[in-house]
């Protein structure tokens, strides 16, 4: 069967996904394209169809610094040619070589996580800037049974066995149908070319242990694994349109969920009485909502639109975190029933109330990721700390933020750049009498080129900030104020 003919099954299928989304035609689409086989015959795919449906297609290329520069050389030589040869305009982002192990250490997680964050945040910004409908990804069938797995060995529940959703939001995936060794065999029975991965081809990230050995090892036992965890996934997908009967939205209808200042108070009897999925679900989408709903608002600086996401795609609660604090008959006996991960569940007369939770910053080393919202706060010693989007009239320090940002414990090594060059910290601390057994709980700003600031007003000296020089790429900046304030009694219950 050649290209020139009318349809190929594979594109039939795509496009059979497509109106399985009910999408309209004339849509925009930005399209990631790696150059590697899948984004090739998804390019290829949505080419074929652009005519019918009248698509609008930008490609969008991440180069995230890790591999050598001949090969991400001949990468991008070949997107670009790809491109051309089909007149699809390229958007070509490159990471600073470096910058994702540095980002990935400091967040404490593997650098496979770390990429992706990274990668979705290009995505996003560029998105926003297009004003894009859709983003569309090459995800095919074994990255989804890969995805279902290593979601099952971690313990997911329901929510995570239904694997990737071929939409969600602004991102579609029409190829979750189609399995890798069919696009290989028709990119390669019409000669088409693509580039190979060589980091696919290592074990260092466990993505590719799943894929090089787990399921290989899986096959020998279980020939049918991959059709067996895609039906499994469809099942647990019609348990969560069960679930969706009891999400917030039907709550807060019902009136047994009401919106507060802080955050939202429940009927304790009538959340005791539903099951035990019934209320992780619940909680579930207290979290979605009010921990990442305004992070994934979009920002304005310079004239230009971006959003700050970086973040989104990794926070989630354990699901053992979840289970644990739930599964008693009858939590009405702890008066507070969770706490951790941002945000605390706790009972007052007959109600639940969930908000958002002061992070005890004190008791050992800790990571905090800092989230496009309106206000964060930590605790320390007997101050609270608050980091908020700058606004006039706020009180305190102004930070320029290049996204992403974490606030961390010290660590041997760091250093910012202060007085027109690099300073190390332990010097600085030195200089302003910080006793060396409290260092390590010196609150350290940090983005995604560098440590920001040091807030050392707990120890009794101004904040160390980043000078400015040296420092491009301005549209991508975000101002912030950070505010400190004694701690209250009413804070502290």
């Amino acid at each position: 069967m050649s290209l020139t003919e009318e349809k190929d099954r594979l594109i039939t299928r795509v496009e059979e996904s497509l109106k399985e989304m009910n999408l309209t035609d004339g849509l925009k689409l930005l399209v990631g394209f790696s150059g590697g086989p899948d984004s090739v015959f998804l390019m290829h795919a949505l080419c074929q169809l652009k005519i019918d449906w009248n698509f609008e297609i930008v490609a969008i290329h991440v180069d995230h610094g890790i591999r050598n520069p001949i090969e991400r050389n001949g990468e991008i030589s070949f997107v670009r040619e790809f491109l051309a040869s089909r007149e699809i305009k390229l958007i070509a982002e490159e990471i600073p070589e470096g910058r994702i192990d540095e980002l990935s250490r400091a967040r404490g997680e593997s650098i496979e996580m770390t990429a992706r964050v990274l990668r979705y945040f290009v995505f996003k910004k560029h998105f926003d800037e297009l004003r894009s409908d859709y983003l569309v990804l090459a995800h095919n069938l074994d990255d989804n049974v890969e995805t279902i797995l290593m979601r099952f060995f971690q313990g997911s529940g329901v929510m995570g066995l239904k694997g990737m959703e071929p939409k969600s939001s602004w991102i579609i995936r029409p190829m979750l149908n189609i399995g890798k060794s069919e696009i290989i065999e028709y990119l390669d029975r019409n000669s088409m070319g693509y580039i190979v991965d060589t980091t696919n081809t290592k074990a260092d990230y466990l993505r590719n242990r799943v894929r090089l050995h787990l399921i290989p090892q899986i096959e020998k036992v279980f020939p049918g694994i991959k059709s067996s965890i895609v039906k499994t996934a469809y099942k647990m997908e019609q348990i969560n349109k069960l679930l969706s009967e009891y999400s917030l939205k039907r709550s807060i209808l019902s009136g047994f969920v009401e919106a507060t200042g802080e955050g939202a108070r429940i009927d304790g009897d009538w959340f005791l009485a539903l099951p035990g999925l019934m209320r992780e679900r619940l909680i579930y989408d207290l979290f979605d909502f009010y921990m990442k709903k305004k992070y994934t608002s979009s920002i304005k600086s310079n004239n230009k639109t971006s959003s700050d996401i970086a973040y989104f795609h990794t926070d989630r609660i354990p699901y053992n975190f979840i289970h644990e604090a739930l599964k008693d008959d009858n939590p009405v006996k702890r008066r507070i029933v969770m706490r951790g991960y941002g945000f605390i569940l706790y009972w007052k007369d007959r109600y639940l109330f969930w908000r958002r939770d002061i992070v005890d910053a004190s008791k050992k080393g800790y990571l905090i990721t800092l989230k496009g919202g309106k206000e964060y706060h930590f605790r320390l010693f007997d101050l609270e700390i608050s980091i908020e989007r700058w606004k006039y009239g706020v009180k305190g320090e102004g930070i320029d933020i290049y996204p992403p940002m974490v606030i961390r414990s010290r660590m041997e090594g760091d250093r910012i750049f202060t007085g027109k060059k690099f300073k190390s910290l332990k010097k600085l601390l030195n200089e302003r009498d910080v006793p060396p057994s409290l260092r390590w709980k010196v609150p350290i700003i940090e983005d995604s080129r560098g440590i920001v600031a040091a807030i050392l007003a707990p120890f009794g000296s101004d904040m160390v900030k980043r000078d400015p020089i040296g420092i491009t790429g301005e549209e991508n900046m975000i101002r912030y104020t950070v505010s400190i304030d004694k701690i209250t009694k009413d804070k502290t219950e």
